[in-house]
């Protein structure tokens, strides 16, 4: 099965949004939980964000690069295309 038809459920060719967020929580007890949230889905708070994911807030805070990640911080990617019709 094609990855996206199994993400999807069905037809590869279906048109998405232009623009997302993947927000990982990691976990101290198992593997981290994944998560797709949309643009309305994600908010600014001050520096940092925040997802809402389940109904439920989630604090991002911001990172410096040069100091990493804090342990067990949620942390987002934003996904976007800036032609998502594929032109």
């Amino acid at each position: 099965m094609d990855v996206v038809e199994g993400v999807v459920g069905g037809r590869a060719d279906r048109a998405v949004a232009g623009e997302g967020w993947t927000v990982i929580q990691p976990s101290d007890t198992g593997a981290p939980a994944w998560h797709v949230v949309s643009v309305l889905e994600m908010n600014r708070k001050g520096i940092n964000l925040e997802a809402t994911i389940n109904g439920e807030p989630v604090p991002i805070p911001a990172t410096d690069p040069a100091k990493g990640v804090p342990d067990l911080a949620p942390i987002a990617i934003r996904v976007w295309d800036p032609a998502p019709s594929g032109t």
